[in-house]
């Protein structure tokens, strides 16, 4: 072989010894996460702790944590590198001392090591007693207001907060109240927008944020409205009311007033007859009302308009009193 072909082959094999060796970078775990959230609590109550590792590589991140007593939670989903990460845990049985850690993982499994251990300790309490079901209406009209009351009693004398569901959909809660001395009533109101019929629950939770289940319900029955107008006398009313060709509407109380009322509702006039007034008005043809009183009187008012040309303006039907039941004029 001559000179230039070894200088050649020479070169041809160091260049592919460049290109044979690859450029390999080391996989590194992520950094030992630290742990934040409580260290004092109370049993059957969720707490939230957080965690944050960086990896070295710029790999997205899983954490697991150990709760201390013998249980460990499920690796969580995958988050990009530096991304802060919460899981949520409720212990059963109090202890002075939980130890708990965590450790974080990238996307080719490479492990940190276990955060030193963060102390946990556990209190006893019992919830309040689930209360029973809400007083309240059992009936009444849509786009009125009506209160409910609700009460029971915490074992260990905490104050209660209560929350109440209206019936409308299983997730039509008010906020939780402000807490109140155990075995105190609350109270809480509601209008609702449609007719039906709604179930109204309550539960209570102490100031440790133990809470019960959901009471019994109340049954309440909502309708309608129906009334055009309410206009209140100053007694009993006793009278049947006469109405007037222009629609208003005269009727006696046991106030000892007469009272005109004008088809919308208002006080048109009212007139004293010194006794009450427990007949039914009449209404002469030239608007006249004439009316009689306990007093012993008979008492002709002047007004305006004669007795209505209606299927049944007043009691007994007409002036001649000529109603009869089932019939007409």
């Amino acid at each position: 072989m001559s000179r230039s072909h070894a200088r050649l082959l020479f070169v041809l094999s160091a260049a592919l010894a460049v290109v044979a060796v690859p450029s390999c970078k080391r996989n590194l775990p992520p950094d030992v996460p630290p742990i934040s959230g409580p260290q004092l609590g109370y049993v059957n109550i969720d707490y939230t702790y957080s965690m944050t590792s960086t990896d070295p590589n710029g790999d997205s991140v899983s954490y697991q944590m150990d709760w201390g007593d013998g249980t460990t939670s499920a690796w969580s989903s995958f988050v990009a590198n530096a991304a802060t990460v919460t899981l949520t845990k409720s212990w059963s049985t109090a202890r002075n001392h939980f130890s708990v850690k965590a450790r974080a993982k990238d996307r080719r499994e490479a492990t940190s090591s276990w955060t030193p251990e963060y102390p946990v300790i556990i209190m006893p309490n019992a919830p309040p007693d689930t209360p029973a079901a809400p007083s309240g209406p059992n009936s009444g009209y849509v786009g009125r207001y009506y209160s409910f009351y609700v009460s029971t009693s915490d074992p260990d004398g905490d104050s209660v907060s209560y929350q109440f569901n209206w019936g409308r959909s299983a997730n039509d809660t008010t906020a939780w109240g402000n807490p109140v001395p155990s075995g105190d009533s609350y109270v809480d109101s509601v209008a609702w927008s449609s007719a039906g019929v709604y179930l109204v629950e309550a539960r209570a939770k102490d100031t440790k944020g133990a809470a019960t289940a959901w009471s019994a319900p109340c049954t309440t029955v909502m309708e309608v409205d129906r009334m055009k107008w309410r206009y209140g006398v100053g007694s009993c009313v006793y009278s049947s009311p006469a109405i007037g060709s222009d629609g208003s509407v005269y009727v006696g109380s046991d106030d000892d007033y007469l009272y005109a009322i004008n088809p919308e509702g208002t006080l048109k006039w009212r007139y004293q007859t010194g006794d009450y007034v427990s007949s039914s008005p009449a209404i002469g043809s030239d608007g006249t009302v004439y009316v009689g009183s306990e007093g012993g009187d008979l008492i002709a008012i002047f007004s305006s308009g004669a007795l209505a040309n209606s299927a049944w303006p007043k009691f007994h039907h007409d002036n001649k009193n000529t109603g009869r039941v089932g019939g007409g004029r």
